[in-house]
């Protein structure tokens, strides 16, 4: 079984598994075996820009949910978005390149990443006050 993160010829990022692969239309692929990748890791970043007041931590919530990561996503005192979420570095890295994205009204101008050994344990991805 292998982890995919794809971008399609309209520009959406997805993240799919599959046994056999075939990108005909694809820009590119990171194909990774999910046998040699399933050890949790702990993603630690903060996202600067005009990515607050936009959807920016809904946004977050949504992507790592359904990435089924575990975490949590907040607004800083300094107009930034702190986000930490732990799973599979695949997904991390696919979360990672979302964070890049950020929503349609945002506009991200650089995210800092740490990656390291999870912190504490998180039960489900939600957004911390």
């Amino acid at each position: 079984m292998y982890l995919y993160a794809r971008r399609s010829q309209q520009g959406n990022l997805w993240l799919s598994s599959y046994e056999t692969y075939y990108a005909q239309t694809l820009e590119y692929a990171i194909i990774v075996p999910m046998s040699q990748s399933n050890a949790i890791q702990e993603l630690y970043a903060t996202v600067h820009g005009r990515v607050q007041g936009v959807g920016f931590r809904y946004f977050v919530v949504q992507k790592a949910s359904t990435l089924a990561l575990r975490g949590y996503v907040r607004n800083t005192n300094n107009d930034d978005v702190e986000v930490l979420a732990q799973g599979p570095r695949p997904a991390l890295e696919y979360l990672l390149a979302l964070l890049r994205q950020g929503p349609s009204a945002a506009d991200v101008a650089g995210v800092q990443v740490t990656w390291r050994a999870p912190t504490e344990h998180i039960s489900g991805f939600h957004i911390r006050w």
